[in-house]
């Protein structure tokens, strides 16, 4: 499994671990992540079969949130936005981590997740559970700015909701200023830091 892809706000906060390897090895990734990348938990995917690397990383006083997702096992699918149909199958039963009722996670992270099995999740949990395209039936929720506020120009799944159009917003005034300019009319009068002397 290739390493983690995060922007610079999400590192200094949680870093994904690769869950191919043997605990061993998701330990010593995560101590690297915590040492050299300033981050103060890592994530890790899957259910019960994560149960030795959460338990080591935890006896070594790494913080753990869990990660539990639905992903395409189709070769040809595209977003839920275009209105095609998506083959997906669970990457690790959500359902799963409610027997250790959360223990060692402090955390755990539903993205694209049915909502009626986020909002069961949630109530059995005795720890946060966070909903990424999963309902409104979690403790908290992920929402990316870029597409709440229209800075995206592609399409986004259908569970996200857009409350602006910021990208036609800037394009529109990049598109003005750049007529003055071409215009002659930018810089304008007074727009210099110090007036010439009378």
């Amino acid at each position: 499994m290739s390493g983690p892809r995060s922007t610079r706000s999400w590192s200094a906060t949680c870093r994904s671990v690769p869950t191919s390897r043997s605990p061993e090895h998701a330990y010593d990734t995560a101590v690297r992540f915590m040492k050299e990348g300033g981050a103060h938990c890592v994530k890790l995917e899957g259910g019960r079969e994560m149960t030795g690397q959460i338990e080591l990383l935890t006896r070594g006083g790494i913080p753990v949130i869990g990660t539990h997702r639905l992903h395409s096992a189709g070769a040809s699918t595209r977003s839920a936005a275009t209105g095609s149909r998506a083959v997906v199958r669970p990457q690790a039963d959500p359902r799963r981590c409610q027997g250790d009722r959360g223990r060692r996670r402090f955390a755990v992270v539903m993205e694209m997740v049915p909502g009626e099995v986020a909002a069961e999740v949630t109530r059995e949990l005795s720890i946060p559970t966070i909903g990424i395209g999963a309902g409104n039936g979690c403790d908290g929720q992920v929402l990316v700015w870029q597409d709440a506020f229209g800075l995206r120009t592609a399409r986004w799944p259908r569970f996200v909701k857009q409350y602006a159009d910021l990208h036609s917003v800037l394009t529109e005034a990049a598109q003005a200023l750049l007529r003055r300019r071409q215009g002659g009319h930018l810089p304008g009068p007074g727009a210099h830091f110090l007036e010439p002397s009378p």
